[in-house]
């Protein structure tokens, strides 16, 4: 991650200290679709859960989690219940990763406030994993 952060550095943005497979939960009106729209209306809860797939200089590649299976073609991914050591773990219900809607979130909101938890050795992880070397 060092070249990435000189990247990042060069163009003004701080180091990320995240990295795959860490899941956050932000502000569903920060995570947009590629036309700039949001990727749900949903205001309610505490948030959208998001997966860090790979951090390259400013860019980073998330995925979103819905609930929603029925809306978008995803990865199924079961709630952690005990499965990571983070005690403020959001990964609660069972959900889907969604891969085909491409969305970007500000890197300034993966941070500390925002983390849940690192996904741990699961199904998902190998799949995101896959998809990180394509």
């Amino acid at each position: 991650m060092e070249i990435s952060n000189d990247i990042r550095s060069t163009l003004g943005f701080g180091p990320m200290e995240w990295g795959f497979p860490d899941w956050f939960c932000v502000d569903h009106a920060c995570v947009v679709k590629s036309d700039g729209s949001r990727f749900s209306d949903r205001t309610e809860g505490d948030g959208r859960r998001v997966i860090l797939v790979s951090a390259n200089g400013p860019n980073v590649l998330i995925y979103p989690r819905s609930l929603r299976t029925e809306s978008y073609e995803g990865h199924p991914h079961d709630a952690h219940d005990g499965l990571c050591e983070h005690t403020d773990c959001k990964i609660s219900d069972f959900g889907h990763v969604v891969v085909n809607v491409p969305v970007r979130v500000d890197s300034a909101s993966l941070n500390e406030s925002t983390y849940s938890c690192t996904e741990p050795t699961t199904p998902l992880h190998g799949f995101l994993a896959r998809k990180r070397s394509l």
